[in-house]
Formats: C-alpha cells, structure tokens, sequence
C-alpha cells in the first residue's frame, strides 16, 4: 500500500459478492446508507484522487470462472473511457482470477490523478492472494 494511502474493508452494504477492501489516495469514511458500492467516496474523491474497490464473488453462482482470466502480473486500465457500472460510479472494471477465486476490481480516477494512478495500479500489481476462500 502506498504510504499515506488508506483501506476500508466495509466500506459498502454489499453483501454478495463479498466487499474485500476499498483503497483510496484519501481518507475514506462508511456512509450513514451505505449501498452497494463506494459511490460517496467516488463522489466526494479529490481532483488527484484514485480509489479500487475489490469484491470477490462466492464459490456458487452461475457464472463461469473461467470467464476471469488469471491474475495479471501487471494492472492496466482498460482501454476507453471510464463508463457507469451497477453499485458504481463512474470508472473502470477488471476482472481476475487467482486460483480458483474470482475478483473484480473497480477503478475510479479524478482529471488529475496521473500520479497516484501509477501507484494504485502498482498497488494493485503487488496484490497477492492466498488459496482460502469463502
């Protein structure tokens, strides 16, 4: 985590998926209401801001975990614009399994956040996950 930065791990109501943790460049504080995803915080992020709200889906579903692809070695924004998601605001969305536990991280930005995009997507980079899972 880079130095100064700050975790929530119930940042949200989310129940399913599982909320892991939220990782902001500022402070981060639980809502009164809280929804399904960290849209006041997105909302309230400054100009410099960068935020990754991380949820790992449960071992039942019917999805197919295969669809996430592994772990990449190095985080990347996906190309495009940043788009609106359900549970979340305005930001970028990746995908990934580690073993046999899929992830998905959203990530939202402020207009002048070149920098501490470059350290959130290297935070993100040094994620490591161990085999325990719910």
């Amino acid at each position: 985590m880079p130095a100064g930065w700050h975790v929530a791990r119930r940042l949200t109501g989310l129940v399913e998926p599982y909320e892991r943790f939220t990782l902001a460049s500022f402070p981060l504080h639980r809502p009164a209401h809280a929804d399904c995803g960290p849209n006041q915080a997105v909302d309230g992020m400054p100009a410099d801001g960068a935020l990754a709200f991380v949820i790992e889906y449960p071992r039942r579903g019917g999805f197919s975990r295969s669809s996430f692809p592994p772990q990449p070695g190095h985080f990347r924004l996906p190309p495009g614009p940043a788009r609106r998601y359900d549970c979340f605001a305005l930001g970028w969305l990746v995908r990934f399994r580690s073993g046999d536990r899929p992830f998905q991280v959203m990530i939202a930005l402020g207009p002048r956040s070149a920098v501490n995009r470059g350290r959130l997507l290297r935070a993100l980079s040094s994620l490591r996950v161990t085999t325990a899972s719910p």
